[in-house]
C-alpha cells in the first residue's frame, strides 16, 4: 500500500465504475449475468510488468492473465464494494476484483484486480 503521504489528489488520473451482478433467469431456466454501475469514482492505477503476466491451463487452452492495483478514496459508496462485484475502466476494459485493502485511517482502498487477455488473435 502507498503511503498516504505520498498520494496527492493528482495521482488519481483514472476513472472507473464499480459494478455489481445482477442474474436473470430466461424462460428456459438459463441464467443471464449482467452488471449495472454501483459507483464511478477516481483511481490511481498501478500497472505491473509484463513479468506479472500469469498462464495458466484451464480445460484444454492456455489462459493468460494479468494483475494490477487500484487505488480509490474511501467513501460511504466505495466502502460497500464485494469480492463479486468488477471494475471497469474508461476505455471499457473490465477487471475482475481478487481482494482488497482498506486503510488503517479509512481513506484509501486499494483494489486488486486481474483482467484476462484477448485469446483472439487480432490480425
Amino acid at each position: 500500500m502507498a503511503f498516504i503521504s505520498k498520494i496527492k489528489a493528482g495521482d488519481f488520473n483514472e476513472r472507473i465504475k464499480l459494478q455489481e451482478p445482477n442474474f436473470t433467469q430466461d424462460s428456459f431456466g438459463g441464467i443471464t449475468e449482467t452488471y449495472t454501475d454501483v459507483v464511478t469514482v477516481w483511481a490511481n492505477k498501478n500497472v505491473k510488468t509484463l513479468r506479472d503476466v500469469k498462464e495458466k491451463f484451464e480445460g484444454n487452452e492456455l489462459q493468460s492473465y494479468s494483475r494490477f492495483v487500484f487505488t480509490i478514496r474511501y467513501s460511504s459508496d466505495t466502502k460497500a464494494i464485494k469480492s463479486n462485484w468488477r471494475l471497469q475502466d474508461s476505455y471499457g476494459e473490465n477487471y475482475d476484483i481478487l481482494g482488497w485493502v482498506l486503510d488503517p485511517r479509512k481513506e484509501f482502498i486499494e483494489v486488486f484486480v486481474k483482467q484476462d487477455l484477448d485469446d483472439e488473435n487480432p490480425v
